[in-house]
């Protein structure tokens, strides 16, 4: 039996405006194959869409705006190359308005978190290997010259926060960006 296109057949008073898309038409099914052109839109359907693609646009300006934060830190990081002192790391950070952070709280969220250590030796931080490996930091080489002498002295390597490691504290310290955004 073959259906006129505007009527599915299964009564006299069933929908004969069903259309592509309709909740209880399948894609690839035969009403679907049936019904391959479409009748122009009423007023209340142009509102209902009008209604849907407003409200789309402001979910994704509510989404913009959520990322504004992360992307202004994106952009400050990405033009940046190498590592940062601490000091300079928690100015860094504290630019951003969800983090308050200095040097010396820095240091300690660091030593906390297992990032850092003090040499049992010379009373120096150090940084564990593990947080060099995962390129969150990194250790610089310091020297200098006895000021009567002139010798070259070797001084404690100095800790150093990369880029990344730059980027996964400002997430850390920023409740307002998701935790599984963190990278590594």
């Amino acid at each position: 039996m073959r259906l006129h296109p505007l009527h599915d057949g299964t009564s006299p008073s069933s929908e004969p405006n069903r259309r592509p898309g309709n909740a209880r038409t399948r894609p690839g099914s035969r009403e679907a194959a049936t019904t391959a052109f479409r009748l122009p839109l009423t007023p209340r359907e142009i509102a209902e869409l009008v209604i849907r693609e407003a409200d789309r646009a402001d979910s994704a300006e509510a989404r913009a705006e959520a990322l504004k934060p992360d992307a202004m830190a994106w952009r400050t990081l990405a033009s940046a190359e190498g590592d940062y002192s601490v000091g300079d790391a928690a100015k860094l950070l504290s630019r951003h308005p969800a983090i308050e952070i200095g040097m010396i709280r820095l240091f300690a969220f660091l030593e906390l978190h297992g990032w850092i250590y003090r040499d049992k030796g010379d009373g120096a931080w150090r940084v564990y290997q593990a947080q060099i490996d995962a390129g969150r930091m990194a250790e610089r080489a310091q020297s200098h010259r006895h000021p009567r002498t002139g010798e070259l002295l070797i001084d404690p390597p100095q800790v150093r926060i990369t880029v990344d490691g730059l980027k996964y504290l400002s997430r850390l310290f920023d409740a307002s960006l998701p935790l599984e955004a963190i990278e590594r």
